[in-house]
């Protein structure tokens, strides 16, 4: 099987890799997130890891104000780090950002249980700062309850003495939209004192907070006061509410004021919120009610069109700008599988070259081996045929000649003495087990001329040990009595020594003899 590179290795340690960009996330969560990239299938990194790379992906996306709804392995994470006590340092941020994937998912019983019992781990463990964070995440889920509101609240500042300005702020809110309109001065300016004595940094949150209060003012029919304040905002901040201002002109009937305050508010601030906007043009059309001039909707109607309009080609551009990503990388993956085929099919190549290599060596040095066998068989032949010339014993000699005639090689070296070697060589090559045995060297004349030649030993082999020998060992016996080694044995029959020796042990063991008897002396005495 053919395994294609891939740009990580799955199942083992990526601790370095999570490090880094655990770090990274201090200084830029987006550079965290392109690090995050090279973790390829996090579901197969061991537990420890994968639990790690889930509170990662989970801050990095809590930093950068991304939706968290896919980010599952939070949860395994923050089961995990509670199992085991792993990074129990990390524990209380973890059930945090376990809350805001399931405030994404819209899974509210899951999200305020996640938030209890990541409070109770954070008061038991000193970690006041995000048990702070967790109260306030809980008013989230608490916007009609006001009286729940507060008590949220003030656990925040409890836990987070340094958030008590906003948090006094948010009180006064709450309070002025239950009509408790003394608790709500109080909380109002509470956050206004705290804001000032932070001092320097805190000038935006001061003013918005005197606004805000003046706003107050102006739904509770304190006009005088509500001006007042406005206009200190304006001469220490040098920042004007307009809309502050027109307000409270427009209830105390000044309305010079109000259009005067509405042409600025034109003239000088940009509408980058459709609340301002529309506001504006409220104030106007009842300005131009009260004087009795036509009131312009139409006015209103076309800038809300054109925010509709302007939201609904967003929209279409967001939708066409996603599919052209969705086309894009069905292209990129269209071109990373081609560009796998194309190794795969590189590797195929290079195997079967490989395969084809090996198959040439091993033909290569099965043909020298051949060639070496065929080269020894040669010389065992011709070693017989100056063996037949010299020969005393006249019954060996014409045995080993018959056996020669008969398959041909004394007329075959004596017609090619000059290339002897060669021809000889291709002609024993292409005789095999079966052709020498079988086809050219016929035993039942051999046999004959065994009798003849030594006193009937075939005759006198069969009959006495005829039920006992099978064919190859009677053949072997004979060809034994006429004088031939077990070299030329191995030539003339073209088996490997190894069987003969092994068929003369056999032959000992049916005959009863002993290992170093003689066969042929013993079967000539019986």
């Amino acid at each position: 099987m053919i395994l294609l590179p891939v740009s990580c290795v799955k199942n083992k340690s990526i601790a370095p890799l999570l490090q880094e960009i655990q770090q990274t996330i201090q200084i830029s969560p987006d550079s965290a997130a392109y690090l995050l990239l090279w973790v390829h299938d996090p579901e197969t990194l061991n537990p420890s890891d994968k639990a790690w790379y889930g509170l990662l992906a989970g801050l990095i996306h809590y930093r950068q104000g991304k939706a968290m709804a896919e980010d599952s392995l939070i949860v395994y994470a923050l089961d995990y780090y509670k199992t085991t006590r792993e990074k129990e340092e990390e524990l209380s941020l973890t059930y945090l950002l376990a809350a805001n994937h399931y405030k994404w998912r819209e899974d509210w019983n899951a999200y305020e249980e996640t938030l209890d019992e990541g409070i109770e781990f954070g008061i038991a463990n000193g970690d006041s700062i995000l048990v702070s964070f967790m109260y306030s995440a809980l008013r989230e889920i608490n916007t009609t309850n006001r009286d729940r509101m507060i008590e949220l609240s003030h656990k925040v500042m409890e836990y987070n003495w340094y958030r008590r300005p906003g948090i006094h702020y948010n009180i006064a809110l709450y309070y002025s939209r239950l009509g408790q309109l003394d608790s709500a001065d109080y909380y109002f300016n509470r956050s206004i004192e705290l804001y000032k004595e932070y001092g320097e940094g805190w000038e935006e949150e001061l003013a918005f907070a005197r606004r805000n209060y003046a706003d107050h003012l102006n739904t509770k029919g304190r006009y005088d006061e509500s001006l007042a304040l406005a206009y200190a905002n304006m001469k220490e901040r040098g920042e004007i509410n307009y809309f502050t201002l027109a307000s409270n002109y427009l209830a105390l009937e000044q309305l010079d004021s109000v259009q005067y305050y509405l042409d600025r508010q034109a003239r000088e601030v940009d509408e980058l919120y459709v609340t301002s906007a529309n506001l504006r043009m409220s104030i106007q059309a009842i300005l131009d009610y009260v004087n009795n001039k036509p009131v312009n909707w139409s006015k209103m109607g076309q800038y809300n069109d054109s925010i509709y309009f302007k939201s609904a080609n967003d929209r279409k551009l967001l939708e066409e700008k996603i599919i052209l990503k969705s086309n894009l990388e069905h292209k990129n993956l269209l071109l990373k599988l081609e560009k796998q085929r194309m190794q795969l099919s590189v590797t195929w190549i290079v195997i079967l070259l490989v395969i084809a290599g090996v198959g040439v060596i091993f033909y290569i040095l099965r043909k020298k081996r051949l060639f070496a066998e065929a080269e020894e068989k040669r010389e065992v032949l011709e070693e017989m045929l100056q063996d037949v010339a010299g020969m005393q014993d006249e019954r060996n000699r014409f045995s080993k000649k018959i056996v020669l005639q008969q398959l041909g090689l004394i007329r075959l070296v004596a017609t090619t003495p000059t290339v002897q070697n060669q021809e000889l060589l291709r002609q024993v090559s292409r005789i095999d087990n079966q052709q020498l045995t079988e086809d050219l060297l016929v035993w039942e004349d051999f046999y004959k001329v065994i009798d003849s030649a030594y006193d009937g030993f075939y005759s006198r082999l069969t009959a006495r040990y005829g039920e006992i020998l099978s064919g190859k060992e009677i053949q072997l016996c004979c060809l034994l009595c006429a004088g031939f080694s077990t070299k030329e044995i191995s030539v003339l029959t073209g088996q490997k020594f190894q069987t003969i020796y092994q068929r003369k042990t056999t032959i000992r063991q049916k005959l009863e003899m002993g290992e170093k008897v003689d066969i042929v002396a013993f079967v000539s005495n019986v």
